[in-house]
């Protein structure tokens, strides 16, 4: 049935209310000349600005946020500051009008407007991401939704241009050399539908870090998976070197860096052969999150998040920060509210997964128990982002490397077993169900420990 879309309506009517035309240009506005004329914000207009009062900007807000729910997709598929020039551009000619004059079917003509504007912009597009993974050479592969080819392999690629004088074909010449000059051996094509430019190629871009993440699963920090990433991410220089001296000595180093050096030829097919459940749940995952067509979303998405947040704790340099990103994908994996329900969760997955009882030793010999565990780690995070442990200093106690395995093993198991969740009688779209489901499997199993 049509909505009226009275509040909508109501919404644009006060926005018209409270805006004003000033003949300036939009380069003089500054936030000192929009606090002492007593506005809010300021847009670019045919004659100059539109300055919007307090009441003004939150009408917009609220309107436009409506709007946006009107169009199935745009929310995800163009970023809301993006969405909200347009929409003033579509509502300019309204601004001098009387508000009272206004009709709904004026705003059945703005959502259509809007509809329009978001089908041109979404058009399906090509996601090209240099990536660091290897160094060398193998069978091109796929991983949910992107597919990695070989860089001396992509002008034989069926998407690479074929007429040597093309801007085209320019442009995929120049990313190869640079991919050569920085050491980023591999391409993932990734295909994107109902996001613009700016949001399609973001979204491809973490697309390509959520299935490295697979490798990085796979794989122990040893095969030097930490630097695995997309070229653009911040993973570091390819080398690096330090220099420094004593009143007797000089000292200094030199380093490669290079990810996944110790996967050699024909390795790569060996690797995710065996992993191939875990290939199979990451890509179903991650084509969700390209897709944005989740059968599971609060779940689906929680798992990209956390995976994301190990991804960037993994490069990171500072062990405060790694262990403060590896205890937010904890977190943000069990979708915790606060420190007291984090606490709990993280006790439900050592049972479900883990099979660890709250007094259960964490490890083999270990005095600290899968509670004090659960507890140590949110103490750990609270501490680091409050300023009570030292960022810059060492920390006694906190051990990096645990920490590192442990959220990989959660990782890793949460994945495959939402997997067999997905096609489970029922599912529900909350962690309690989904942990109870997992605890339900494994009844009859002797405990694992968190460091397997």
């Amino acid at each position: 049935m049509r909505s009226d879309y009275g509040r909508e309506l109501g919404l644009l009517r006060s926005v018209i209310r409270n805006v004003q035309d000033r003949p300036i240009h939009f380069l003089e506005v500054t936030s000192d000349y929009l606090r002492l004329e007593g506005m809010e914000w300021a847009l670019p207009s045919a004659g100059g600005i539109v300055v919007f009062t307090r009441d003004a900007y939150e009408a917009f807000d609220r309107m436009t946020e409506a709007l946006v729910k009107k169009c199935s997709g745009l929310d995800r598929g163009i970023a809301f500051r993006r969405i909200k020039r347009e929409i003033f551009k579509m509502i300019e000619g309204h601004l001098r009008s009387d508000p009272a004059a206004l009709l709904s079917n004026d705003i059945t003509a703005l959502v259509a407007q809007l509809e329009s504007w978001f089908q041109h912009e979404a058009e399906p597009r090509e996601v090209f991401v240099p990536c660091a993974i290897s160094p060398w050479p193998a069978p091109e592969f796929t991983i949910g939704p992107a597919r990695f080819i070989y860089v001396n392999d992509v002008p034989r690629a069926d998407f690479y241009p074929p007429h040597a004088d093309s801007i085209r074909r320019g442009d995929f010449d120049k990313m190869l050399e640079r991919m050569n000059s920085e050491r980023a051996h591999w391409l993932a094509q990734i295909n994107i539908e109902g996001c613009d430019r700016e949001r399609g190629e973001e979204v491809g871009a973490l697309a390509a870090d959520l299935v490295i993440v697979t490798l990085q699963l796979a794989l122990p920090t040893s095969w030097h998976t930490r630097r695995m990433s997309r070229l653009d991410a911040r993973r570091g220089g390819a080398n690096s070197q330090t220099l420094s001296r004593t009143a007797t000595t000089d000292c200094g180093g030199h380093g490669t860096h290079d990810p996944g050096i110790t996967i050699g030829a024909g390795t790569m097919q060996d690797i995710l052969l065996k992993s191939a459940p875990l290939v199979d749940a990451v890509g179903k995952c991650v084509t969700a999150f390209v897709s944005g067509r989740f059968t599971l979303p609060r779940l689906e998405q929680a798992w990209c998040d956390a995976a994301y947040w190990y991804h960037e704790a993994l490069a990171e340099q500072i062990d405060s920060i790694a262990i403060a990103k590896l205890e937010t994908s904890l977190e943000v994996l069990s979708r915790s509210t606060n420190s007291k329900g984090s606490q709990s969760r993280i006790r439900s997955v050592l049972e479900a997964f883990f099979n660890l009882k709250p007094e259960d030793p964490i490890d083999f010999g270990s005095p600290t128990t899968a509670d004090e565990f659960a507890k140590s780690i949110v103490e750990d995070l609270s501490k680091i982002l409050h300023g009570i442990m030292s960022t810059l200093q060492p920390h006694i106690g906190i051990d990096r490397d645990g920490l590192e395995e442990f959220v990989a093993s959660v990782l890793r198991r949460a994945v495959i077993e939402l997997a067999g969740y997905r096609s489970s009688f029922a599912p529900q779209n909350e962690i309690e169900a989904f942990l109870e489901w997992v605890k339900s499997k494994n009844t009859s199993r002797p405990p694992h420990l968190a460091s397997q």
